[in-house]
């Protein structure tokens, strides 16, 4: 039997879910993981435990609630899925823990606290109170699941340097003494989108 665990985006909050999910991997290493994911993002995985397998999705195939029901008893049949951690809480998943739930499948979704953002980005009478992490919440997840947890996880590398020839092609050398910063100033909505002429 394995735990299924779903993001199908944001490339950036499927980023975030990569250090819970190793450290959630290597803590049950007796367990069996499926981090289902859009095509673009399962590329983020690098060197992932030995117990967890990303699956690339192509959500055009799997459209409306026929579809989802499809993707759900494929998924049950191909990977012996018992659990189910929703890192995502959307239509799409929300669908998924249906139909899994009716096959019997324990499932756990986050808690994504819109209330407390909400309070805090409103114009007027902000609640100036500190929210908890995505991280955080990714982790709960994994606890709701009663699966033990200890934050271990140190770089996608496994604490080995990258080969910077990797990235030669992407960008100039660097100098002596140099540091560089990454900015990503993309996002699927324009109004996330921090303006370039700003940075």
């Amino acid at each position: 039997m394995s735990v299924l665990i779903t993001r199908f985006s944001a490339l950036g909050d499927v980023a975030m879910a990569i250090p819970v999910v190793y450290s959630a991997c290597r803590s049950n290493p007796e367990e069996e993981f499926v981090f289902v994911t859009k095509k673009v993002a399962a590329r983020l995985f690098v060197q992932p435990p030995s117990n967890l397998r990303v699956v690339a999705v192509d959500t055009t195939r799997y459209k409306g609630v026929g579809g989802i029901r499809r993707l759900a008893l494929e998924l049950r049949r191909q990977y012996g899925v018992d659990r189910l951690a929703d890192l995502h809480d959307v239509l799409r998943t929300r669908l998924l823990r249906f139909w899994l739930r009716l096959s019997g499948v324990r499932c756990a979704v986050i808690r994504k606290g819109k209330r407390g953002k909400r309070a805090l980005t409103r114009r007027s009478r902000k609640v100036m109170m500190p929210l908890v992490s995505t991280r955080a919440r990714y982790r709960e997840v994994f606890h709701r699941l009663q699966l033990p947890y200890s934050d271990n996880f140190k770089d996608i590398f496994g604490g080995t340097q990258p080969d910077p020839a990797v990235y030669a092609a992407a960008t100039p050398p660097r100098r002596a003494g140099e540091r560089w910063i990454g900015i990503a100033p993309f996002a699927a909505h324009r109004g996330k989108i921090y303006p370039p002429e700003l940075m």
